[in-house]
This record gives C-alpha cells, structure tokens and sequence, in this order.
C-alpha cells in the first residue's frame, strides 16, 4: 500500500515535514485533541478503531481524527473499503503512512510528480484533506477555517518552500 513511503525522500519529506507535524506532532498515537496521547493505538484492529472514533465523538471531541495524520472515521472507512482492508488489520505506522500516501495520490500527488500541477494547486488539496495546512485558495488559512478549532498550523510560504524542497528531492 504505501508505495512511496520510506522509499522515497520526496514523500517523506511531505508526511514528516509538512502534513505530520501540524496533524499529531508527528505522533502516530495521537487523538484529537490529544497530539501527546500515549495510547498505542498500532495494537489495534481498524475495527477497534472505528469504535475508538465513535467514542471520542460520543465524549464529545470536534471530531474522530486519530493517528499521526489525523485521519476521521468516515475517511478511514472509506479507504479501508477501496483498499479492501479487513477489520483486522492493525493500525500500526506502516498503515498509517499507507493511508496518508492514499489520501495524498487523491490530492493531486501524482499530478505535481510530474508537474502536471503547480505547488500552489498541490498544496489547495493538501489542505482540503489535512485542515492543518494553509489554502492558497483561502488566503493561507486553513480550507476548514472556522470549522471546530481547525486552523491553519503554518504559514504557506513555508509548505510553498517545502514542496519545492520536495520536488528537488524527487527520484
């Protein structure tokens, strides 16, 4: 699944310095509104994660981002179905980053690889996904600004000057 990650410094670049450390703090346990939790959430099946989700919504938290990108139940449901996962899969990292590689191919990642869209464009459907990313198209607020406390956790001449740094890293 994660057909990019670990193997190339392009899209690690993109998961550990611009979509992970405004997500989780770059923690792959984390829960909304806890980017320290220390639960371990790799020992538990997708389906065990769904009803964590649920919970944390029941409990009242702005909404059931889990893991080091933040990803919501419907989301992770959705992808577990196109990809086939069975419920039993466990949510270790390596899914995690799976995930996240997922989420950005349908954001335009394969599309900017081969600059067939800019950085500005690229960086408009990171923050349709990941609501801690600046929008160009928002005038670097975050796409969901406004919506619960999302906001964005850096400015986009920095992620700008990410992606470019990405970009250069490209194998």
């Amino acid at each position: 699944m994660s057909e990019y990650k670990g193997k190339d410094d392009c899209t690690d670049l993109i998961l550990d310095k611009i979509i992970a450390p405004t997500e989780s703090g770059g923690n792959y346990n984390a829960v909304i509104g806890d980017a320290h939790a220390t639960e371990d959430l790799s020992v538990l099946t997708l389906a065990q994660i769904y009803e964590k989700q649920r919970q944390l919504v029941f409990l009242g938290r702005p909404s059931s981002a889990v893991g080091r990108y933040q990803i919501i139940r419907t989301t992770l449901e959705t992808l577990a179905a196109e990809l086939k996962l069975p419920d039993n899969v466990l949510f270790t990292p390596t899914l995690q980053d799976g995930l996240a590689v997922q989420l950005m191919v349908g954001r335009g990642y394969r599309a900017w690889w081969r600059d067939q869209i800019s950085d500005t464009t690229f960086a408009h459907g990171l923050a349709c996904e990941w609501a801690s990313l600046p929008d160009p198209r928002n005038g670097g607020k975050s796409h969901y600004d406004g919506v619960g406390p999302n906001h964005a956790g850096r400015g986009l001449t920095e992620v700008l000057g990410l992606l470019a740094q990405a970009k250069g890293l490209r194998k």
